[in-house]
Order: structure tokens, then sequence, then C-alpha cells
């Protein structure tokens, strides 16, 4: 269930929903802005059944003039002090993007697939918050933000987010840098079922030094580049009991 580093040039399907989810029920809707000026919209589903709970579906919406969508982006933001979920839905309201296209007009770019997972927290009671279980953005959006931000609104909604079984090392990055940032991440043993560290700087526990991400499937060439002076442990697979799971007060 743990962390272990992926390579991230794969290919996933992903303006298709799996066929064993059934129908779905969309929970929610909101709209972000990137920083490259593209306007996004995010829908939250519940699967009816399949193996997947819920999907965080991003669809990007096309623009009339994506030169002037940027400029205006930049401009409410800088000089009228607007997040980007306000930015986006300015965009919307001067109709510099077509909003009115069906999910399956618009191009989906990334996909969020997430399930619930309980645990027992340093207190000793039992929590319940959702696993990340599979998560794609195609590029260039993977480095949108978009991720950090859907992300923290799984974390906002169900107070407990836990990382997914394998990570790209641009998501592990996500999760030993701009996660903590959020909130404490606890290291937690699967099989004991208990927390081991906090996470902590360098990709390892604050007090034991624990390391809680292995090499997975990377060459160790590719991780000496792009994990910089973090650590991880260099016997693949060794963290496949260990999971990172981040919870708000």
């Amino acid at each position: 269930m743990a962390p272990s580093l992926i390579d991230e040039r794969y290919h996933k399907q992903l303006n298709k929903m799996p066929l064993s989810m059934g129908g779905y029920t969309i929970l929610e809707t909101f709209h972000f802005a990137t920083p490259e000026g593209d306007v996004v919209r995010l829908v939250e589903m519940r699967a009816d059944k399949g193996e997947f709970d819920n999907f965080l579906v991003v669809y990007l919406l096309p623009s009339y003039n994506s030169d002037y969508q940027f400029d205006e982006i930049t401009r409410v933001m800088d000089d009228e002090g607007m997040s980007a979920f306000e930015a986006a839905e300015h965009i919307i309201k001067i109709e510099i993007v077509d909003a009115t296209l069906s999910p399956e007009e618009l191009k989906v770019v990334g996909r969020f697939a997430y399930n619930d997972f309980s645990f027992i927290g340093v207190d000793g009671n039992e929590y319940l918050g959702k696993q990340i279980k599979g998560a794609y953005l195609e590029p260039p959006f993977d480095s949108a933000r978009i991720g950090s931000t859907a992300y923290r609104f799984i974390l906002d909604k169900y107070r407990h987010l836990v990382c997914d079984n394998l990570q790209t090392i641009l998501g592990a990055s996500m999760w030993s840098g701009t996660m903590r940032r959020y909130g404490e991440v606890m290291i937690y043993d699967t099989v004991k079922k208990c927390c081991l560290d906090q996470l902590g700087d360098k990709a390892k526990g604050s007090t034991t030094g624990f390391l809680p991400w292995d090499i997975g499937s990377l060459p160790l060439s590719r991780v000496t580049d792009e994990w910089g002076d973090r650590e991880l442990r260099l016997d693949k697979g060794s963290c496949t009991h260990i999971v990172n799971i981040i919870s708000l007060p």
C-alpha cells in the first residue's frame, strides 16, 4: 500500500470512466485558474459500484482567446486580489471560455480516484479518511498546481487524506513538501495499525528518521537527479505496508 516510486511516462485512458463503476452521482463542482492561464473544471463523483468509491475528474474549458485569458487572470489576481478559484469564475462570467459544453464534449486532463480508509490515530481512536488509489494529470497540466488543489479539496472535505500506492517523483515531492504545509503528515504502519513517526524534512521521520518511500521501479540515476537531498530506501517494495496520512485538526 505504500509509496513506491514509479516512472510518470505511462498513459491512462482519461476520457472513459471505468465500466465497473456503473452509474455515478455528482457531489460537487468547482473551477480553478492555473498559473499558465487555463481554466479547469473539477467534478467530484461517487460511483454506484466498482473498485473506487470516488473520482475527482478534471476537465479543460476551451478558451476563445487564450492570450487575453492569461492576461485577464493575471490582472484580476494581481490587481484585485482574486484567488485562483475566483479568477476562474470571473473568466467564465465574462465568457472567455466555453462553460456550456457537456462532460462528453470537454477534454479530460486528469482524474483522481479515492476510497474510504480507516486507521487508528495517535490517540487510539479510529478515524475514516480517503486514500488516493490513482492520480494522473496529462502533461503539461501535471505542473499546474492542479494536483495540490485536488488533494487540498479532498483533505478539506474529508479531514484525513492518505497517500496513493504508487507515486511519481512529482507526486512524492508534493507529499514530502507541499502537503506538509496543510497539516502534520503521519507515517502509518498498516500492518501494526499505528503511527511510526511524523514526516519531517528530507522525506523521513522527524524523530526516528524512518524512511517511508522506497525506490520502486526507478533507476538509481533517475532518483539521484530528481529526488535531491531527500532520503529513501533502495530496496524495492520495502515500504508496501506504509502509508502517509495528513489530517486536519
